[in-house]
């Protein structure tokens, strides 16, 4: 007896639908999961490195524009929650942050930095060393920061801070066994807020972040 091929070119049919749908399906969760994907990427990127509009970039520090101000957008208030971060609250507020030094090197209390620059013509300044979740660096010293009152001036003017594990003497600032660090300079009320540190018309002249050994 003939065997009718009818039910066997149905099934194939069947199956065919099926891949069908599969491969529907399989494309639509693929381009959900990619979009998922950038947009956490790309709001991880904004909270922790910034953007154009919310950041601007001297050298090896990054300047968060808003930060410290009622204003602020989401990304820059999300950084400052994520990280514990507390910055100075005003709308004359520069903050600074650095995570390399001047040859793009990651920082790390390995090694020892020599953070100097002119005097700035502000109303005060911070400069601080945090590990990289944003604490304080503890140390047997409790020196944490250096500041306008605090920090010795050369016979030039300006300043000069060391950061390293052992101490020296002069502007010296613990890193202990930070691993790796984030630099933090704060100004209060400057008299220029800057545009472009190659810029003559910029009052701030950002540090440089030189190391000094390793």
């Amino acid at each position: 007896m003939a065997v009718s091929s009818q039910p066997l070119s149905g099934y194939r049919a069947g199956l065919r639908r099926l891949w069908q749908i599969l491969k529907s399906l399989f494309a639509r969760v693929a381009f959900f999961a990619t979009a998922i994907a950038i947009g956490m990427t790309s709001s991880w990127f904004s909270v922790h490195r910034g953007l154009p509009f919310n950041t601007e970039t001297f050298g090896p520090w990054v300047a968060w524009h808003f930060a410290g101000q009622s204003a602020s957008e989401p990304y820059t208030r999300g950084r400052f929650a994520m990280s514990g971060g507390l910055p100075l609250s005003g709308d004359r507020i520069v903050r600074l942050e650095a995570r390399f030094d001047d040859d793009g090197r990651r920082l790390h209390s390995s090694c020892v930095y020599e953070v100097s620059g002119q005097m700035i013509d502000a109303r005060w300044w911070t400069l601080a060393a945090f590990d990289s979740a944003g604490r304080l660096i503890p140390n047997e010293a409790q020196r944490y920061g250096w500041n306008t009152a605090t920090t010795a001036l050369g016979a030039d003017g300006r300043f000069s801070i060391l950061l390293g594990r052992d101490a020296h003497s002069g502007n010296w600032l613990p890193t202990g066994a930070a691993g790796r660090m984030v630099v933090i300079f704060e100004i209060q009320e400057p008299a220029v807020i800057p545009a472009d540190t190659n810029s003559e018309e910029s009052a701030i002249k950002p540090p440089s972040i030189k190391r000094i050994s390793c």
